[in-house]
């Protein structure tokens, strides 16, 4: 009896460990996958990069000053080619122990911090927040120096409890055997000095740490504490893999999340929609899904739409709140569009996180032709709601929605992406009261959030095959604009235009509320006469000049209506397709 009862207890024993064991994950599903955004935290650059053929030294070694690493490109650059290095974007793909990683070093980053360095004899203490979530691992990636590092990970949950756990690393230079708790998310690297010349070929290991937290419980905070010792410490960065739950939410800058329209993503994870006529994709299966948001202002409009029928006007509270997208569907599959009516100078929405009842999937595939369109409150899309016959809406922002503008409604036709560069009251070198010292179109082009300088945009990340300006009505408001100033600094922005999209059609449009009215300046026609020179002194025949219809404003609003965007779009639709042979 004695021994049937120890071989229970065997048995027993054997099965509860096996429940209380950590299966290997399977991280193949990127869209389960968050990168935490630790930018604040950074305090050095470790990889030598390389820019336009320039390469970008480290400025603080892994081991204080004597070596860093390099991104492939940046490797091959100084002659290296057979060594390994980091991939030029930073981005790893998902493996055996963990999921994708985006690491905060690229090719396209020749100024911002890489890592959190600490150096010997130095305490250190920093923290920073994830996106609320069960989670099925944590992983956090780190390098040690001059030996083995010890440092402590708490966690800290939404019901306030947290758990400390204690982690030893070894030399960046040691090769241990991996495990689900340890491994390498880059292995053998080659390092080098600063002075860009290779000094050890292979041989150092960027190391990752699964801290897998509690799955019964929501992490909301890590804290990493790294004692003083001898031996200097980096903190790379952390990704996140949400654990099955009902219900999970993912960042506003989540791969689960599509954007047709310039957005800037801020350091909390948020993406910051300001330009008008962003559409903004969410793709799940499951039956609710909110937005959590923040918006500056309380006249930021939406039109939402579900599995593609009649988009429903939305209000955003202003300030800090959750905002219902979709409830109590049918349990499936569910696409959700969402247009930003307004833009940047009504409204600014930070979307910071999505939350579904049931699960994420793939957003669906954008276009893959891509328009661009610059222009004023007409190219906004305001007056775009006002119709014949239909009392017009007393709200000035209610009448506005880039949804029903020209713009949108072309690129709708030609099956096409549409990003729309509007900005009420400007012009190409005044606003419409004559003032020179705002910023004017080809500054705000400049700008993924077009009044505030510190989000420039990256003009590679989304290249037009064809280029829509519709600028001059503002320049013109207050009389005939200095033909010289004018000329050239249109000259030079079509220059820039073409430096960043070498291939595209470049429409110039003649503002459709200018006029030629007996006993003045003819406007429409000296606008005109203008752009022909513009085209003439840029000699490129992928430029066109299109002189549109007059459409006059409406009554008590001043801007052309809903039928004059059609009549627009129905006007620029047959000279897109032919330059573009679509």
């Amino acid at each position: 009896m004695r021994k049937l009862n120890f071989i229970v207890f065997l048995l027993l024993f054997f099965l509860s460990a096996k429940a209380n064991s950590t299966p290997g994950l399977d991280y193949s599903n990127n869209l389960k996958t968050i990168q935490f955004d630790v930018k604040s935290l950074l305090n050095a650059r470790v990889v030598t990069t390389i820019r336009n053929g320039e390469l970008i030294t480290w400025n603080k070694g892994i081991d204080g000053s004597w070596s860093g690493l390099a991104t492939r490109s940046a490797a091959d650059a100084m002659g290296s080619k057979d060594k390994i290095a980091f991939p030029d974007n930073g981005i790893f793909q998902a493996g055996k122990f963990n999921p994708q990683v985006v690491l905060n070093f690229s090719n396209k980053d020749a100024a911002g911090n890489q890592v959190r360095f600490t150096d010997k004899n130095v305490a250190d203490s920093y923290s920073f927040n994830v996106t609320e979530n069960l989670y099925s691992n944590i992983s956090l990636f780190f390098m040690s120096a001059f030996g083995t590092s010890n440092f402590t990970v708490e966690i800290t949950y939404s019901d306030k409890t947290s758990e400390v756990k204690k982690y030893s690393l070894e030399d960046w230079a040691t090769r241990f055997p991996e495990n689900e708790a340890k491994y390498f998310l880059s292995a053998n690297l080659a390092k080098w000095g600063d002075k860009n010349t290779e000094l050890e070929k292979d041989n150092h290991y960027l190391a990752g740490i699964n801290i897998m937290p509690s799955q019964k419980k929501k992490v909301v905070k890590i804290t990493i504490n790294k004692p003083a010792s001898e031996t200097t410490f980096t903190f790379w960065g952390a990704s996140g893999y949400c654990a099955a739950s009902d219900s999970y939410s993912m960042p506003g800058n989540s791969p689960a999340v599509s954007y047709e329209g310039r957005t800037f993503n801020s350091t909390d994870g948020a993406a910051r929609l300001g330009f008008p006529g962003i559409i903004t994709r969410v793709k799940f299966r499951g039956t609710d899904l909110k937005m959590h948001t923040h918006s500056d202002s309380d006249e930021l409009y939406l039109d939402v739409s579900i599995d593609g029928s009649a988009p429903v006007f939305l209000k955003v509270p202003k300030g800090e709140s959750d905002v219902v997208l979709a409830k109590g569907l049918k349990a499936g599959e569910h696409n959700v569009a969402i247009h930003k009516r307004v833009e940047s100078c009504v409204g600014i929405l930070d979307i910071m996180t999505f939350t579904v009842t049931g699960e994420f999937l793939a957003p669906p595939p954008l276009p893959e032709r891509r328009l661009m369109f610059m222009g004023d409150s007409f190219t906004c899309g305001q007056a775009a709601t006002v119709e014949d016959g239909v009392p017009m809406d007393p709200d000035k922002a209610m009448r506005e929605n880039a949804r029903l503008s020209y713009g949108r409604l072309l690129a709708d036709r030609l099956n096409a992406q549409c990003h729309i560069l509007g900005y009420a009251g400007r012009g190409l070198v005044r606003d419409w009261q004559g003032a020179t010292n705002v910023r004017c179109f080809p500054e705000i082009y400049e700008y993924a959030l077009p009044d505030d300088v510190t989000t420039l945009w990256d003009p590679t990340a989304y290249i037009p095959d064809a280029i829509g300006v519709c600028v001059g009505m503002n320049d013109f408001d207050i009389g005939v604009p200095d033909q010289v100033e004018y000329i050239n600094s249109y000259v030079e922005f079509v220059r820039k235009l073409r430096r960043d999209a070498p291939d595209a059609h470049i429409f110039l449009i003649t503002a459709p509320s200018l006029t030629d009215e007996p006993g003045k300046v003819p406007m429409r026609t000296v606008q005109k006469a203008y752009s022909d020179e513009i085209a003439i002194r840029l000699g490129d025949p992928r430029i066109h000049v299109v002189q549109i219809a007059s459409y006059p404003g409406v009554p008590g609003d001043g801007h052309p209506d809903g039928a004059a965007h059609r009549a627009v779009a129905d006007e620029l639709e047959p000279l897109f397709r032919k330059a573009l042979n679509w």
